[in-house]
């Protein structure tokens, strides 16, 4: 028997389905040199999280927001801005990863002299296994 006999019909969908994206910021929460929470924003949702797995709407009290670039290091951690990076291509060097907000983009700045990378970040952060982090600029440790 088919299902018409049942009072079941089944009614194709013809409307086109809208797809919403929602654009998601992530920044990593600090007071002082302590890193205190996460904070992430969902269009006009903020949540924030003390170990970036239970989230909530209870604020988290800070000073500083380091935004999360996108990246990820070999160790599959989040990279913030203010993270001090090695790369495998350049192993007695140390990058500071900053953000141009004019610009709207991000640069690896070196650590000793201060220069800016000229390489694109997109092709240099392609292989996640070529990057560790090894430090944050507000611990001050000497390199």
């Amino acid at each position: 028997m088919d299902d018409e006999a049942y009072g079941k019909t089944q009614r194709l969908d013809t409307r086109t389905k809208r797809k919403t994206t929602m654009m998601e910021k992530l920044y990593r929460l600090r007071i002082e040199n302590t890193i205190v929470g996460y904070k992430k924003q969902m269009g006009n949702f903020t949540f924030y999280s003390k170990d970036l797995y239970g989230w909530s709407g209870k604020a988290i009290n800070f000073e500083f927001e380091d935004e999360f670039t996108g990246y990820k290091d070999k160790h599959d951690r989040k990279l913030f801005t203010e993270d001090i990076v090695t790369l495998t291509a350049y192993p007695q060097e140390y990058f500071i990863l900053t953000h141009d907000s004019l610009l709207n983009k991000y640069y690896l700045v070196n650590y000793q002299s201060s220069a800016i990378f000229e390489e694109s970040i997109d092709l240099i952060f392609k292989e996640k296994s070529e990057i560790t982090r090894v430090a944050y600029t507000f611990e001050q440790k000497n390199m």
